[in-house]
């Protein structure tokens, strides 16, 4: 963090001066506030602007021997020095505004006006110390160094915030909350910065506190007298966003920047109020919103949680298992942000969505357990993008869960949990950005460690490097750890797993479905644990010359359920053949090792595709598909979409039924048949001149990717619906399913009812639309006795 703001301080501070600059300049136009007030503003604002511009210049010409730099180092010492005072001064001229006309006070406190006096006390100080070095002076190379009175000069400054606040604090009442709010936070984060800096020297972090508080006194400003600003700044949302593109732009960097100071409070919520915002976007997008709505309904999602304000950072922060006492606080955010923002007239939907954003669908929810309709709509888009941010993020309870797991939640509990339509949309949008969709490729693009320092046995690994259909070349170098003794090698860790990294403890391997395989080393030695089989298939001595003694190569490639592994190094060449327990497995191999230092590790993927013929088959093919066999041939889906039937034209035939068994590795709900309605020239899925019209899953979901017809799709459950877990635990031992078509104009209607899930979609399909087939496919899953009628 430090080596990145003293990379960027330059940048930060001419950012934030532009911003004050914008504001004195919005100031200047307003007709929302009193003339005096808006002065005072302005000052206060071209004050911390002007502290900033000439802090930054004298980091610009420090060190520089010039003539210019001579004079500008020393001037612009000088009035930073000297307007850090004038700061102080200007924020005490606007509390004492704050205190006659809106507090009532007749007579200013006598701190307030102590406070005037020292700090042009302080003015003038800075003003003759300049000249005598007590508070700070310049080498030959013109560095700027702190004078033994350093500390006396910032004493003025800190100790009379220190007095502003006490009188802040005394006249809480006469202030509404949102001015209380501002002039503590422009009191609190100079001071907090300060104390940083004292540790982080040689960057401005107090200054640039300063400017943002400045910053934040606007903003609180305009929400206080929201319903007295004219129509452009009726409230802190609509204000800014309504005049000009570049004013909502402006608008959103500081909502953000406000937002993210709130997050910030919890470690674990850094930026899950913007992620949960532009999820609740995408949501209000694929619900048919137009842009004026969702934009509104991103704001309300970026302010949902506004409420955690109002709760103490002891619970906020806390680790471990929260109390009742601390539950029932926790749980009054909602009520909280309903308050914050129900002075927000203009538009009702902020509190409404702070307030109903923990509702659940079936009315089990708080803080009123409104259900199903009943509910704003806004707050139930929110329940969902929140719920996904929440799943994915690591907080204090767990780490991200995997995104197969989540999306099984957002099926699972759509009607219950949440509004069925949203759940659906938010799946959508996971099909679209992870690896969950039947159309993505199912690997996880982490990027591969360099390096790796391994101590005891299994105490480090990089993740895992996934084999696919094309071969896969790693290569890097061991040494054996300095002073070590005892055994010293590396060696390959063979598995599966959603997350792509090892598990050695059972919660996590549960989660991440981990299957570990066995583990070989480069001396003919390996250990078989997960796999079906695995055998040494060749073995020839070492080519590596005396240069190459510590560098290792493995080669990998996969075909169906076989994998080759060939490993290179000074203890020899070996070539193993491991069997995985069936089709639908995936294989990574993570690099490890015992006492030793690895590194310079790469790995390529080649370019052709590995064939029958590259991998000797040691094991059969499991079948699960084969069983008895009607009308057409069985068909076992490995992967999604992998395999499927041969095309039945429609209505030739009216219905199909056949039995279907998730296969053993099944364990998601999408893990089931799915009915592809197309067209191709040889009548097959994926053959010459394929287009796609539908591809409805039996568990009721329908994906609408790629489709070339329009499609209306709809899902319920009935009474025989027997939960998900049920129904997973039924296709795994196996169901008859039965579908049926119906022909209207160029409409095809799709109807099934299987283990209480009814579907009807409706495909219209174009008007160049040739020989329509339907096929069946799906995720591992077997397909067997499939009768036509």
């Amino acid at each position: 963090m430090y080596d990145y703001l003293a990379a960027h301080q330059l940048n930060l501070m001419m950012w934030l001066c532009g911003i004050c600059g914008i504001i004195a300049v919005l100031l200047l136009f307003s007709n929302a506030l009193t003339r005096k007030r808006k002065w005072i503003l302005i000052l206060m604002e071209l004050t911390s602007m002007s502290l900033l511009m000439f802090d930054r210049s004298a980091y610009i010409y420090a060190g520089n021997t010039d003539t210019l730099a001579y004079y500008m180092v020393r001037i612009s010492n000088f009035l930073v020095f000297f307007l850090t005072p004038m700061v102080v001064l200007a924020f005490n001229i606007y509390i004492s505004d704050l205190l006659v006309n809106e507090g009532g006070v007749k007579n200013l406190p006598i701190r307030i006006v102590t406070v005037n006096y020292a700090t042009i006390i302080g003015m003038v100080l800075v003003a003759v110390y300049h000249f005598n070095g007590f508070y700070y002076y310049f080498d030959e190379n013109n560095y700027y160094h702190r004078g033994p009175g350093f500390v006396f000069c910032y004493a003025v400054p800190v100790i009379c915030t220190i007095v502003q606040y006490t009188v802040v604090r005394e006249y809480k009442k006469q202030f509404s909350k949102a001015i209380y709010q501002s002039l503590v936070h422009y009191i609190i984060l100079p001071i907090f910065a300060g104390i940083v800096q004292m540790i982080m020297a040689g960057i401005s972090i107090a200054n640039m506190a300063i400017a943002v508080a400045s910053v934040l006194l606007y903003i609180f400003t305009y929400i206080d007298i929201n319903d007295k600003v004219e129509k452009t700044y009726t409230d802190e949302l609509a204000g800014l966003i309504k005049d000009n593109r570049a004013t909502k732009k402006f608008f959103d960097q500081l909502s953000l920047a406000v937002i993210g100071t709130i997050d910030s409070r919890d470690p674990f919520t850094k930026g899950r109020s913007e992620r949960v915002a532009d999820y609740s976007r995408k949501i209000a997008e694929l619900s048919g919103k137009d842009e004026k709505e969702c934009d509104e309904i991103y704001y309300c999602a970026l302010y949902h949680n506004i409420g955690t304000l109002n709760i103490p950072e002891s619970v906020l922060q806390k680790r471990g298992k929260l109390t009742e006492e601390e539950l029932a606080i926790l749980n009054r955010v909602s009520a909280a942000g309903n308050e914050i923002l129900s002075s927000v007239t203009e538009d009702p939907k902020l509190a409404d969505a702070a307030k109903y954003a923990h509702e659940k669908y079936d009315g089990s929810g708080i803080p009123e357990g409104l259900s199903g309709d009943e509910i704003p709509e806004v707050a139930r888009i929110i329940a969902v993008a929140d719920s996904y941010v929440e799943l994915t993020s690591v907080t204090r309870d767990h780490n991200p869960i995997p995104s197969q797991i989540v999306r099984e939640e957002f099926i699972k509990n759509a009607g219950t949990v949440y509004d069925p339509e949203f759940a659906g949309h938010m799946v959508h949008i996971m099909d679209i950005e992870t690896d969950t969709g039947v159309r993505k490729d199912n690997t996880v693009k982490n990027e591969l460690e360099k390096s790796l320092n391994c101590g005891k046995y299994r105490d480090a690994f990089t993740s895992g490097i996934r084999i696919r259909d094309n071969k896969i070349k790693i290569t890097f170098e061991s040494e054996r750890e300095t002073g070590v003794e005892g055994f010293s090698a590396p060696s390959l860790i063979l598995f599966d797993s959603f997350d792509r990294l090892v598990h050695d403890n059972a919660k996590a391997i549960e989660d991440y479905h981990y299957l570990e395989y066995g583990e070989l080393w480069f001396d003919d030695h390996f250990i078989l644990t997960g796999a079906r089989a695995m055998k040494k298939t060749a073995e020839k001595p070492s080519v590596s010359s005396a240069d190459d003694k510590d560098r290792y190569t493995v080669t990998a490639l996969k075909y169906e359920d076989h994998v080759k592994i060939i490993t290179d190094s000074a203890k020899g060449i070996f070539e193993y053949t491991i069997v995985l327990p069936d089709n639908s497995k995936a294989f990574y191999i993570s690099i490890t090792g015992e006492n030793c230092r690895i590194s310079r590790i790469e790995a390529t993927e080649a370019e052709e595709i590995t064939g029958p013929d590259d991998i000797e088959r040691i094991e059969d093919v499991i079948n699960y598909a084969d069983r008895i066999e009607s009308d057409i041939p069985n068909v076992q889906i490995d992967r999604p979409l992998s395999a499927a039937t041969v095309g039945v034209r429609l209505f030739d035939k009216k219905a199909v039924r056949f039995h279907s068994m998730s296969l053993p590795a099944a364990d998601l709900v999408w893990h089931c048949p799915y009915i592809c309605i197309f067209s191709s020239e040889d009548g097959l899925m994926n053959g010459p001149g394929y287009t796609e019209f539908a591809m409805i899953k039996l568990n009721g979901e329908y994906n609408d990717e790629g489709n070339a017809a329009e499609n209306r799709f709809n899902m319920k459950k009935t009474y025989a619906f027997p939960g998900w877990d049920k129904w997973k635990e039924k296709n795994k031992r196996g169901v008859e399913y039965e579908v049926s078509f119906a022909k209207r104009g160029k409409q095809i209607i799709l109807s099934s009812d299987n283990l209480g899930i009814v579907i009807e979609n409706i495909t219209t399909l174009p008007e160049s639309a040739g020989d329509v087939y339907f096929a069946i496919t799906g995720d591992q899953v077997a397909i067997t006795d499939i009768r036509l009628e």
